[in-house]
């Protein structure tokens, strides 16, 4: 079964739980699964938009992201997310191929944006990135398969940032 926390007991649980999968020989994967955040937006992408050199702190960038259609559009996403359950609906597709497994999920907003996107921690990697986007089916995908406890360490931290524990 999977668990995605509110905000407690999140770094404990997820240590204990991560221990035992990193005592698998195969290792596990962490994933980060994104919301292409256009597909909500009442407004065209600029044509800079894609410009790596443009960074995300950028002044025009930072206007996007300040505005009222930009705001309406980011709300739109997160009650979409939440009413149509779209990671518990991943989660079903990747059970499917998969078989059963365990998951650890939190969600997190874009400090800049306000984006939302959800990082994932599964007893599982036999799958390549490219497949879990077409399943996944809402933006982008990226994948880190972790095989120690330094890796583990790093993605709890990661995982829980900004979380108290009680």
């Amino acid at each position: 079964p999977g668990y995605c926390p509110s905000g407690f007991r999140v770094r404990r649980r997820l240590r204990k739980k991560g221990k035992c999968w990193e005592k698998r020989q195969d290792g596990c994967s962490f994933l980060t699964l994104t919301y292409d955040p256009w597909t909500y937006m009442d407004f065209e992408k600029p044509a800079w938009w894609a410009d790596k050199s443009i960074p995300y702190d950028d002044p025009q960038r930072i206007a996007i992201y300040q505005s009222d259609a930009w705001n309406k559009g980011i709300e739109k996403l997160f009650r979409e997310s939440k009413q149509k359950r779209h990671v518990g609906e991943f989660m079903r597709k990747m059970r499917e191929e998969l078989g059963a497994f365990e998951w650890f999920c939190v969600l997190e907003f874009q400090p800049t944006s306000g984006a939302v996107h959800f990082h994932l921690l599964m007893n599982h990697y036999r799958m390549d990135a490219e497949h879990i986007g077409e399943l996944w089916g809402h933006g982008f995908v990226k994948r880190m398969v972790s095989y120690g406890d330094r890796t583990l360490g790093y993605l709890t931290k990661y995982l829980t940032k900004g979380v108290e524990a009680p």
